[in-house]
């Protein structure tokens, strides 16, 4: 239960299903409404759940704290591993500060974000330079990302290490 709170305090702090790494639907046959949120509920890598472990100081084992991430909407791959909303709904941030998610990421490079809207046009300049682990908290890789969203809507985001990426959809709601 600690393990899992703090979890979802770290994306709130910070910041259908879809295939990760790709593109649930192009733009034009998303109807307003209708948005394919990423709802992937995948187990990350020991050394994430460790870490989890160790910040919430639940007092479980990593296979107690296995289990407990069954119930946190984790998504990545290749080293690169997001909390995401379980619902798909973000409603923190703002058009000028950031929606931020927790963000856990493995071996070395900069990362970087970009989004883009399914349900409308994008605007311009829609990315961020998130940084490296050394510039987040350190081992195993924890790094407090966010991006601007500059309107509410479906959007597609696509977080980048050199080769590897993760992409998810989130519906962006705070009104």
């Amino acid at each position: 239960m600690a393990g899992t709170l703090v979890l979802a305090l770290a994306t709130l702090a910070l910041a259908a299903c879809t295939t990760l790494g790709g593109s649930p639907a192009p733009a034009s046959s998303v109807r307003p409404g209708a948005c394919p949120v990423t709802r992937a509920f995948q187990r990350p890598p020991d050394e994430v759940i460790d870490w989890a472990r160790a910040v919430g100081n639940s007092g479980r084992t990593r296979d107690q704290e296995r289990e407990a991430t069954k119930n946190t909407n984790w998504a990545g791959r290749d080293g690169i591993w997001l909390v995401l909303p379980g619902d798909g709904l973000v409603t923190w941030g703002s058009p000028t500060y950031g929606s931020k998610f927790g963000l856990f990421v493995s071996g070395s490079g900069r990362v970087t974000a970009t989004a883009r809207r399914f349900d409308a046009p994008t605007p311009a300049g829609v990315a961020t330079h998130v940084g490296t682990r050394e510039e987040g908290y350190g081992p195993p890789g924890f790094i407090a990302s966010g991006i601007t969203f500059p309107a509410d809507g479906c959007w597609e985001v696509t977080y980048r290490i050199a080769e590897r990426s993760v992409t998810f959809v989130v519906d962006v709601q705070r009104k």
